[in-house]
């Protein structure tokens, strides 16, 4: 199947930094916000031809089309994925120039530094140390808590799916302990939460971002 992204909810720019006051004030290892987003399933041809649609006039739409167009919001679906996070956990190694950081300016360039080279893993990106100020990280630089953080950048969650998408379709907060001994139905990061991580919390929230 291929998916289509269509729209993502807004993410203010000093999230981060508010994600980071509430990780360190309870000494969490990080806090990941799940944005909603719009999506279209469907194969490449499907899609292919709802773009096309999308940019004629309903008049001009043929007889045999119009249909095809009535269903295309049956193909659009809710998705939760990553909005932005704050890293707070194990650094396996430091940049000459992340040392000369303060302490609470670390987790920030830390988790900065961790979603540029999710961006460059996922695009095939050589040459990132031109666009970036700071030194950019390489896989072998990744301690086993920075890795679960990072692959946690890749998921996507369906409404009632894993804890996020369970939370918000209940609108109630879900506490699970021994997060790397649950069931991958209940929480499908397990295996990869087996480097440490004991609880997770996740609860949704509205949000009014301008």
């Amino acid at each position: 199947m291929a998916h289509v992204a269509q729209g993502q909810q807004e993410v203010p720019d000093n999230l981060r930094k508010q994600l980071a006051v509430a990780v360190r004030s309870v000494q969490w290892s990080y806090a990941i916000f799940w944005s909603q987003s719009t999506r279209q399933q469907g194969g490449e041809n499907t899609i292919s031809k709802i773009k096309t649609l999308q940019h004629i006039p309903q008049q001009q739409i043929k007889v045999e089309d119009q249909g095809f167009a009535a269903a295309v919001d049956s193909v659009m679906t809710q998705v939760l994925e990553w909005g932005d996070g704050y890293y707070n956990g194990d650094i396996k190694t430091r940049k000459v120039e992340a040392m000369e950081l303060k302490p609470d300016k670390i987790g920030l360039q830390r988790s900065e530094d961790l979603r540029e080279l999710y961006k460059s893993l996922l695009g095939g990106e050589t040459d990132l140390q031109a666009k970036s100020s700071s030194p950019v990280l390489s896989p072998e630089d990744l301690s086993d808590e920075e890795w679960y953080y990072l692959v946690c950048m890749s998921f996507v969650f369906n409404p009632g799916e894993g804890l996020p998408g369970r939370a918000l379709t209940n609108k109630q907060p879900i506490w699970l302990c021994n997060a790397q001994y649950a069931d991958s139905k209940v929480f499908s990061r397990s295996l990869l939460a087996k480097v440490g991580f004991l609880f997770n919390f996740c609860f949704a929230f509205k949000t009014n971002f301008s």
